[in-house]
């Protein structure tokens, strides 16, 4: 199966590579056979074809990826508690950026605000290969990246985490992320999460024009302060979210860790663990 669509098959699933075809109910064929996998993508893509937000038709669509994928085991709850949501219309998918660089609570908490604040049903979290405006590289690999957030929410089933764009490599522009997540939501509402800051920038953003008319953006901001001034841009949809905003900065949990201090308190104790064991940042 497709690693790629691992955020979305779910952790602890297992990754088989071949899917096994029912029997077939004639005598003369009945036997079954091994045929190379569709990816998990390719099976949830098939599905949204069908019409999905007809109250009658959720149920015939899992029965066929039932029939599919022969495994219920591979069906992620998630998944299921997303095609109950689509009985009763359009699901609100945010997704949120980031180096995490390492993952810290800031993050986190952020991303918790602006699920609960703004009704979304899920919140993916997509560790870029390198961000366009950021001056620096990233120090840990986008594999360990990767792994560190996962570790760091796996119990959490709200939160779900993307590796596509460590898999894109090279510069991670929004608007190409973002297209790749409305052929998977053809009919959703998309909300990109940013930090207030990001206002006045967003003129630079890569085809912000055509990003504005994919999706609409929640920017985090300090409660009570006014929001900073943003240009004009056509389609342009903004939501304000009044985050809590932990002041815990990534480069200062590096500085931290070549210092020998203590992370906790900072960053997930399951992520601490992970990038102690494989020498992150030291």
């Amino acid at each position: 199966m497709d690693e790629g669509a691992d955020w979305f098959r779910g952790r602890g699933s297992p990754a088989d590579s071949t899917r096994r075809v029912a029997p077939s109910s004639s005598p003369a064929v009945a036997r079954s056979f091994v045929e190379p996998a569709r990816s998990f993508e390719q099976e949830i893509l098939s599905l949204q074809c069908l019409p999905f937000h007809h109250q009658g038709n959720c149920a015939a669509a899992f029965t066929k990826l039932g029939a599919l994928v022969n495994d219920s085991v591979r069906l992620k709850p998630a998944l299921q508690e997303w095609a109950e949501v689509h009985r009763n219309g359009c699901v609100k998918v945010g997704l949120m950026g980031g180096s995490f660089d390492p993952v810290h609570f800031g993050h986190l908490v952020a991303a918790q605000d602006a699920m609960e604040q703004h009704g979304l049903d899920r919140l993916i979290l997509i560790p870029a290969a390198q961000a366009p405006l950021k001056d620096y590289n990233v120090s840990a690999s986008g594999e360990h990246r990767v792994a560190m957030l996962r570790e760091a929410t796996d119990w959490d089933a709200r939160f779900e985490v993307s590796d596509y764009e460590v898999k894109q490599g090279g510069t991670s522009y929004t608007v190409d992320t973002v297209r790749h997540f409305r052929k998977m939501f053809p009919e959703d509402e998309l909300f990109w999460i940013i930090g207030g800051d990001q206002l006045p920038k967003l003129g630079r953003w890569h085809r912000i024009e055509e990003l504005a008319g994919m999706i609409q953006f929640i920017y985090l901001e300090r409660p009570g302060h006014p929001a900073k001034d943003h240009p004009d841009i056509p389609g342009l949809g903004l939501h304000r979210c009044d985050g809590h905003l932990v002041e815990i900065s990534s480069t200062e949990l590096r500085e931290r860790i070549r210092g020998g201090l203590s992370l906790d308190y900072f960053i997930p104790h399951k992520a601490i663990v992970y990038l102690q064991e494989h020498g992150l940042y030291a």
